[in-house]
């Protein structure tokens, strides 16, 4: 690429361009659709015209030769009637199409190498495997949780693999109970800077749920639930982000559930936590884009961790059956599609295909990253609508039929 988006641009948009050849080469790639931007800018604009503050973003579509460039909103009609205009690339006749462009986020690539990442809940399960594959892709990695043994244990994993990999990185710990203060969170958060330096990345990660039926359930459950999965989190974002707005750059991560976009029997406690820390991060989201902190939020399926097996031993029939539909995914496999979706910058991060579906259905008005993820839940919307109704209308029946088994064994 040729130039990078300047960080201070609060309004970038996505330029859709479809290039239309005479004769079309053997082989039209990225790469090749990178160079026909920057030289058609180069032939029309001249020298100067590439210093022009634009991406060409990585979504490219071979067999359509088509993909999109991230503007500013000041250089967007420069730039496109740069591209309209330039009608012949090497000596082949060609016609470029400028499509709708839809003003969307920034959403830009960054290298995990040399970066500081804390991870809470980071000692076991989900938070661990994110801990391992964000030094697998060159990060300092500080992890905090409870319990110090575990952490200990877990850290000199992460440490072993740091010296594996050669690059100068480092692994610590710091025990923390991430519901106790906001003060608390920022004071470990300090240390944790001090040692490592200021923090890229921060994935907050720390959660855990119950489940019972509503009446069941004590009422401290509900106030312990708010306050591990969703208070938690903003103590920890709340601790990072005045250093990530002057310097202009970071990332941010929360660790949701697929219960925090679809409430189901028997977690009347967990998944209002799990909403909330989507509307918190959907909220921030727009507060943060103008510093180029870009905030992500990861939906996970039933996943086979520690927690979940124990989890498993006292869950009621009805959340059993239902889960079971879902299937069970690793945290490895986890880790790495969250990762991913945080270097580069995604909004919503949903696993396996009833995530996928699960997540277009539930947009809603969360901000979308990607022109292809905002067609999709245009088109499929609908769809998806009817094939969840048929799932509630499964998931009803379910209950329906526990709750009879529960008055037949009354009776006798």
């Amino acid at each position: 690429m040729t130039a990078q988006p300047d960080s201070n641009q609060t309004q970038l948009h996505r330029l859709a361009v479809a290039v239309e050849f005479s004769k079309k080469p053997v082989r039209f790639e990225q790469r090749d659709f990178e160079a026909l931007i920057d030289q058609a800018v180069k032939v029309v604009l001249g020298q100067a015209g590439l210093a022009r503050p634009y991406t060409v973003s990585g979504e490219f579509d071979e067999n359509k030769c088509s993909g999109s460039v991230l503007v500013p909103r000041e250089h967007l009609h420069i730039l496109w009637s740069a591209l309209s205009i330039y009608g012949c690339h090497f000596g082949t006749p060609i016609a470029i199409h400028c499509q709708k462009h839809f003003l969307l986020p920034p959403r830009t690539k960054i290298d995990l190498h040399g970066k500081h990442a804390l991870v809470t809940g980071g000692s076991k399960g989900i938070g661990k495997a994110l801990a391992i594959e964000l030094v697998r892709q060159g990060a300092s990695v500080t992890i905090v949780a409870r319990d110090e043994a575990t952490l200990v244990d877990t850290c000199n994993e992460l440490q072993k693999l740091c010296d594996l990999n050669g690059k100068g990185q480092q692994a610590a710990w710091y025990s923390l109970d991430v519901t106790k203060s906001p003060e608390t969170t920022q004071a470990v958060i300090n240390r944790a800077e001090e040692k490592l330096g200021e923090i890229d990345i921060l994935v907050n990660n720390a959660g855990n749920s119950v489940q019972d039926a509503f009446e069941k359930l004590p009422v401290e459950s509900f106030e312990r639930q708010m306050k591990l999965n969703y208070l938690s989190a903003v103590y920890a974002t709340r601790a990072v982000v005045n250093t990530m707005k002057r310097r202009r750059s970071g990332r941010i991560a929360f660790v949701s559930s697929a219960a925090g976009q679809l409430g189901i029997y028997g977690y009347s406690a967990y998944a209002p936590a799990k909403f909330a820390l989507r509307g918190f991060a959907e909220a921030i989201q727009m507060e943060l884009e103008p510093y180029n902190i870009a905030i992500t939020v990861v939906y996970p399926p039933n996943t086979d961790t520690e927690g979940f097996q124990e989890e498993l031993r006292t869950m009621p029939k009805e959340v059993r059956l239902i889960s079971e539909t879902a299937g069970l995914f690793s945290p490895k496999d986890v880790a790495k599609l969250a990762v991913h979706d945080i270097v580069h910058g995604k909004f919503a991060t949903n696993i396996g295909t009833d995530g996928w579906m699960l997540g277009t259905l539930t947009a809603g008005g969360a901000p979308e990253t990607s022109v292809f993820g905002a067609a999709q839940q245009i088109l499929f919307g609908g769809l998806f609508r009817g094939i969840l109704l048929a799932y509630h209308s499964h998931f009803r029946r379910l209950v329906q039929r526990c709750a009879e088994e529960r008055e037949q064994e009354k009776r006798h």
